[in-house]
């Protein structure tokens, strides 16, 4: 007993001092690796932007529907078409055009989605296929095996 408080207590005070030197090591890395992280961000937006001369990052890019400011222009609860109903004419227009590229940026993206969900139900069902000849046993939706479990087809006449 004496043997394995004593280790538990090395272990303690060499965890405790590793945790120092990793914060230690941390603050003094913090600062420039997310300088370095938003070096790459940048260059990763020149190449794809290269028209642009300068990026500013935004915390909030898009303003939230339920804040006090729409509240106060009256656009609090309504749908985007209904908020184009009641903007000038001007600024309808220039809305609508962004409306409508969003339209299609969120199409593509549901279309994308889609895609990628049908891969993964796919790639699962070959998965489950590969574990049920290698092992024979069946596996249920939350991944535990059910042994001994035979579809109604598979029955010998």
């Amino acid at each position: 007993m004496k043997n394995m408080m004593k280790d538990a207590a090395i272990l303690l005070v060499i965890t405790l001092f590793a945790g120092l030197v990793l914060g230690f090591v941390y603050q003094i890395t913090k600062e420039p690796i997310a300088l370095a992280e938003e070096k790459a961000a940048k260059e990763a937006y020149a190449e794809v932007f290269p028209e642009a001369s300068e990026f500013e990052m935004l915390d909030d890019a898009l303003p939230k529907s339920d804040t006090p400011e729409w509240a106060q222009a009256g656009f609090a609860g309504m749908q985007f078409r209904e908020i184009l109903g009641k903007v000038p004419d001007d600024e309808r227009k220039e809305l609508y055009q962004l409306f409508d590229e969003l339209s299609r940026e969120i199409q593509m993206f549901q279309e994308v989605n889609e895609g990628a969900n049908q891969i993964l139900r796919t790639n699962l069902h070959m998965i489950d296929k590969a574990l049920r000849e290698k092992t024979g046993k069946i596996y249920n939706g939350e991944g535990k095996s059910e042994t001994n479990t035979r579809h109604m087809t598979s029955r010998r006449v």
